[in-house]
């Protein structure tokens, strides 16, 4: 069964005539460094084998290939992508270096927008921006992902990218987690993507490494966590956001997604009905590349085996106890 469509004004045309008027209004700065960027593309790879995710320490890039090295081992070599072959090119110091992944910095950096968008923010981070957008007439959230600590800075001109746009209308319904055909979740009690559009360098023309994601969602209109605190919701009603959550969980974990994030800041409530967001922190048993292209997944072994997360969430926790 095809993923409903209810929103046809959504359409690619105008979708891409939104996006161009869009994509130039977004300006962030990032404290990071061209190692952090080369760091940060070993951490969306896929590695031959997953487990090298959680270990690996410290990588080369030399004469074309990219080594990365876990336990003292050769974990890992490739042909360098074209973000990492221009990154190389551009700072030659780092040219045969041994990097270490300790070396990634936090980022302290902030989005710098035009007044009108600013007004538009909903929440806001250092890679990540939500904000509000009306679109034919239909208002939506759009959630605007960096995965690049660059992109969207100065240090990278939108000349240099592409972006490719999938809706909900080319997938099939996921129902579980080993089936062939180009499926996303869909259910009551997730957050719904009627698209999500991939960024990525032009002279990536086999589209390997996905630098960005501006995926388009339902918008709710109410937050768990405040009418908790609120304390305006009835037994009845705390019972049925509960057994809705429930309900999610379950459907994620059916179609091959563990959320290893949940808590009350990642329930939304559309008229009432509890709605799970936030996919940044998945664990995810399938290595269906729609999942990633309708803005569910994020590319990498790290997101598939359950000890590479495990790294991810404490590193992710160490920065905000820093703050």
């Amino acid at each position: 069964m095809r993923v409903p469509d209810h929103q046809k004004e959504l359409s690619r045309e105008n979708l891409n005539k939104w996006l161009v008027k869009f994509l130039p209004k977004l300006k962030r700065t990032t404290t990071r460094t061209a190692k952090c960027r080369l760091i940060c593309s070993i951490e969306r790879k896929d590695f031959s084998i997953d487990e090298y995710a959680q270990y690996w320490k410290e990588v080369t890039f030399e004469n074309g290939k990219c080594r990365v090295h876990a336990k003292n081992l050769l974990a890992d070599e490739s042909e360098l992508t074209n973000l990492q072959a221009k990154t190389i090119k551009s700072n030659t110091h780092l040219h045969g270096k041994l990097i270490q992944r300790e070396e990634l910095r936090a980022e302290r950096g902030s989005w710098c927008l035009p007044a009108p968008l600013t007004s538009q923010v909903i929440s806001e981070g250092g890679e990540a921006l939500v904000l509000s957008q009306t679109i034919a007439g239909y208002e939506i959230a759009v959630r605007v992902h960096a995965f690049d600590p660059f992109l969207f800075t100065y240090k990278e001109k939108l000349k240099n990218l592409t972006a490719i746009m999938h809706l909900s209308s080319d997938f099939e319904v996921a129902n579980e987690m080993n089936e062939k055909t180009d499926t996303m979740p869909f259910h009551a009690n997730i957050v719904r993507n009627f698209g999500n559009i991939e960024i990525y360098h032009k002279e990536d023309v086999e589209h390997k490494d996905c630098i960005g994601w501006i995926t388009l969602m339902e918008k709710c209109n109410g937050y768990l966590r405040k009418k908790l605190r609120a304390e305006t919701l009835s037994l009845q009603e705390r019972k049925e956001i509960a057994l809705g959550i429930q309900k999610g969980t379950k459907y994620l974990l059916q179609i091959g997604i563990e959320h290893n994030d949940l808590k009350p800041d990642n329930i939304l409530l559309l008229d009432g009905v509890p709605k799970i967001i936030d996919f940044g922190l998945v664990e995810c048993g399938s290595k269906k590349k729609s999942y990633r292209q309708a803005g569910y997944v994020r590319s990498g072994s790290k997101y598939s085996d359950f000890y590479n997360l495990c790294k991810l969430l404490k590193i992710y926790y160490t920065e905000i106890l820093h703050f």
